[in-house]
């Protein structure tokens, strides 16, 4: 078994963290969805949902959740977030090489991602299997809300200053304190 896998964000892809192997999701998302084998698996922003949809009882991996996006929103108040993080931190992925297919792709599997309430997946997992990284200055997808939410369950978190929603060296230093992997 693999030590670590990444799942990235929302039409992110694994070269762009860094961290060795993962699953490029927005490019091979299909049904039903199978969730990589991996003694950590490391999620990012909507990678989350991913991990958490395709999560089966009885499973013994460590899930390190950065930054997830964990509660169910409307349409409308995702997109107001989205334009406001926009607006403070940018995309945080280039296009540049995705095209015009992938990203309705990615739009509409994003959509699928987003209809599910992920704080009653949370409660049911395994506390000593799970930990939320959150960047501090994260107002936008993985706020204070999602922070409260993660204590009142006992769940493991880390804040990191000087961090948002993007990928950024501190969470990644995080995350790599975690599995015990001295990659750069």
């Amino acid at each position: 078994m693999r030590k670590s896998i990444i799942l990235p964000g929302w039409m992110s892809r694994v070269k762009n963290y860094r961290m060795g192997e993962g699953s490029d999701i927005w490019e091979e998302f299909g049904d039903p969805m199978k969730l990589p084998e991996a003694e950590y698996i490391v999620c990012h922003s909507l990678g989350c949902h991913y991990a958490l949809s395709n999560w089966q009882n009885g499973r013994d991996n460590k899930l390190i959740l950065v930054n997830p996006p964990i509660f169910k929103r409307n349409i409308f108040a995702w997109a107001w977030r989205w334009l406001r993080y926009l607006a403070a931190e940018g995309p945080g992925v280039s296009f540049h090489d995705i095209g015009a297919k992938e990203i309705i792709a990615g739009i509409k599997n994003c959509q699928k991602l987003m209809q599910p309430d992920f704080r009653i997946v949370l409660k049911k997992l395994p506390k000593e299997n799970l930990t939320i990284i959150r960047g501090k200055n994260d107002n936008y997808f993985c706020d204070r809300e999602v922070a409260d939410f993660a204590r009142a369950e006992n769940i493991r978190l880390i804040e990191v200053a000087d961090c948002g929603h993007n990928w950024c060296g501190g969470l990644k230093n995080e995350v790599l304190k975690i599995i015990g992997d001295e990659k750069s």
